[in-house]
């Protein structure tokens, strides 16, 4: 069994070549060409090496040649002004799709183990989860995912943000629709939340305890501000697990607050000597640090800012024992960017190791028209109501497919329909038809053991070439920080098994035949559902 992936049993391959001719350390890529005709990969070794060994390209290309052992080679060729194309031999390739079926095709040691943390959406617990967080849920959480594939150890957060002023008017707008409840007189400040979610969250305190409003003042906005927090939060907790998002912490500011990590953070600032006076504010000279203006640290009220807490919670994030933290958020939080690099370098943090990952919006669309409104909210539309009408799987999926920092336009009308043009049930459709192949009666069962002739034809061949390629394609992702490419990467591998299936028979031919398309139709079960896994969609058993 080969325990790599393809493309790094090719480097492997090159580099044992480049050190009998006394080359090390050498850096060059190993690509995949678009047409089959330069090979199953390709190589610009030899070009990243003529000025070295004072060569030319090809002269270079040809000694790297003579010394691979070829055994894995249908053959080896050298193109253009130097290119390797490498044609992997028939052995190999069944060698790599016996490989793919087993638990661990795709998975990689490269994280070492060290502890990453994925802190996203953050929403506040103001309201409902919207349909402009949801993408960031699937996103983080298929970050997360992609980087566990590859080997780190990580650690999925939510920040609660259950303190400051948009708590206060929160707990006002509850009393208020409290007193609704009550039949009696309200009225939302200015600055009050007038969903009608409040208002269910107030009848059910009316029922628990009527006489809330005998509190004196203090007690009462107290009692309004936690009761507020906890329910949505809870609220919060339910939707994104009925999404398949699962945090291991949910990081509360309050309690982050009370430990006096923002004054330690503050003096720990003044320490530095980066902090001056101006206006009547504290700012911080984050200039010296390379973003493009300072910013204020604490108000001329005497609060500290946003900014402040946060570089406070980054450091209790690396006072954890994290090595590298990455923050998914919309690209709304820019500007933020440039300050929290500044207090944690000034800090002594190295800010490499905090990472931003920046989402773009989303526009629902339903019969070609952008959807605005909520039936239920009056002011957006909810996570939760997208859920109920489009499913899990196509909600996750559509808001993976694109790259997050472009704008995300939602169909609702494909993510709904069961066609073939729905990316979603394509993909999981080819999977439905593997099963459906592998549990017929008259085939016999797949065993690697077995000897396999060499894969024929270019609808097997294609086949193969999109199935070893799986492990590069999750590394890629991983590096990248892009769950789209899986989303093509599956796509891809579908679009080849549905060729397949429609050009090569499995029943009635021969035995050698069979043995080796339904290793192929094996191998293509086991790899889409780990992509699908991978994205937090289901692989059904029908469709």
């Amino acid at each position: 069994m080969i325990n790599c992936s393809i493309k790094d049993f090719i480097l492997e391959i090159v580099l044992k070549s480049l050190e009998k001719l006394g080359v090390s350390d050498h850096k060059f890529d190993i690509l995949k060409p678009d047409t089959p005709d330069h090979g199953d990969f390709s190589s610009n070794v030899a070009m990243t090496l003529a000025k070295k060994l004072k060569k030319s390209p090809r002269a270079i290309a040809q000694e790297i040649i003579d010394n691979i052992d070829q055994e894995a080679f249908e053959k080896i060729e050298i193109a253009g002004p130097g290119f390797i194309n490498f044609f992997l031999s028939g052995d190999i390739l069944i060698k790599f799709v016996k490989h793919a079926n087993s638990d661990d095709f795709g998975t990689w040691d490269s994280g070492k183990g060290k502890k990453i943390q994925v802190e996203f959406v953050s929403a506040n617990p103001t309201g409902p989860v919207t349909v402009a967080n949801g993408r960031g849920a699937p996103l983080g959480d298929t970050i997360a995912t992609l980087l566990r594939w590859v080997g780190y150890d990580v650690e999925r957060e939510f920040y609660v943000n259950d303190r400051g002023a948009k708590i206060g008017h929160l707990a006002d707008s509850l009393e208020a629709r409290y007193r609704q409840a009550l039949g009696l007189p309200w009225e939302l400040t200015e600055e009050g939340y007038p969903g009608e979610y409040l208002l269910d969250i107030a009848k059910d305190l009316v029922n628990e305890n009527n006489s809330l409003l005998d509190l004196g003042d203090d007690e009462r906005h107290q009692f309004f501000r936690d009761e507020a927090v906890k329910r949505i939060v809870s609220w919060q907790r339910d939707v994104f697990s009925k999404f398949g998002v699962d945090f291991d912490v949910w990081f509360s500011e309050k309690k982050m607050v009370e430990t006096g990590e923002i004054e330690d953070t503050l003096k720990n600032l003044t320490d530095k000597n980066v902090l001056y006076d101006k206006d009547g504010a504290t700012w911080m000279r984050s200039t010296d640090f390379g973003d493009d203006k300072d910013f204020v640290i604490v108000k001329s009220n005497g609060d500290v800012t946003y900014t402040t807490t946060d570089i406070a919670y980054h450091v209790n994030k690396f006072k954890r024992g994290f090595d590298h933290v990455i923050d998914v958020m919309g690209a709304d939080h820019h500007g933020h960017v440039g300050p929290m690099e500044a207090g944690l370098e000034a800090l002594g943090y190295d800010k490499k190791n905090l990472e931003f990952h920046l989402y773009q919006l989303v526009h629902l669309f339903r019969s070609g028209k952008q959807v605005k409104m909520s039936k239920s909210s009056g002011e957006f539309v909810t996570l939760e109501e997208l859920l109920d009408e489009v499913g899990v799987d196509a909600s996750r999926y559509f808001y993976l497919m694109r790259s997050s920092d472009t704008h995300l336009n939602f169909d609702l009308d494909l993510a709904k329909s069961k066609s073939m043009d729905n990316p979603v049930y394509y993909v999981q459709y080819a999977y439905v038809r593997c099963k459906a192949i592998l549990a017929n009666d008259g085939l016999p069962e797949v065993n690697l053991d077995d000897e396999i002739s060499c894969f024929d034809g270019d609808t097997e061949l294609n086949l193969v070439r999109d199935l070893i390629s799986f492990p590069d394609e999750v590394l890629g992702s991983a590096k990248s920080r892009t769950p789209n490419r899986i989303c093509t990467y599956a796509e891809k591998l579908a679009n080849s098994f549905h060729s397949f299936y429609h050009d090569c028979r499995v029943l009635g031919e021969s035995s050698e035949v069979q043995k080796r398309r339904l290793l192929l139709i094996f191998a293509t079960m086991k790899v889409i559902k780990s992509a699908l896994s991978i994205l937090g969609v289901s692989a059904p058993d029908r469709m």
